[in-house]
């Protein structure tokens, strides 16, 4: 359970990767992996943020054809940034879902993105 909880703050803290010693192995040997590493920590960062603010001004809207469709918006794309997070986290995911998880969230999320785009051209093209 402790290795787990690791594996998940390490996307965002890599510091708790080095915190416990021979628990983690991690190879930041080149530059190129570190900025990897950020680089994909930083967009699943933004995509967390981004989707919380768009479900946050969904509801701020009261309802609605465009404070419904933000919100099916920002869902969608919290299920897409979960599947990014599982497609590079295989110790939480069992084996048998390891290739399976990333494809069917991000194909579940991008079918709710489209039924927010589905609601909004209903109102602008005349029902």
């Amino acid at each position: 359970m402790i290795k787990r909880l690791f594996f998940l703050t390490s996307l965002f803290l890599p510091t708790t990767l080095f915190a416990f010693g021979d628990v983690v192995q991690a190879d930041y040997t080149g530059p190129v992996l570190i900025l990897t590493f950020y680089s994909v920590a930083s967009a699943v960062a933004l995509g967390i943020v981004t989707s919380v603010v768009i479900i946050i001004n969904g509801r701020r809207m009261k309802g609605g054809v465009f404070g419904s469709a933000l919100k099916y918006l920002g869902v969608g794309m919290l299920i897409v940034i979960l599947g990014t997070i599982s497609s590079f986290h295989f110790s939480f995911i069992p084996t048998y879902l390891q290739g399976v998880l990333p494809s069917v969230l991000n194909t579940i999320g991008y079918i709710i993105m489209a039924v927010a785009a589905n609601n909004i051209l209903k109102v602008t093209k005349g029902k």
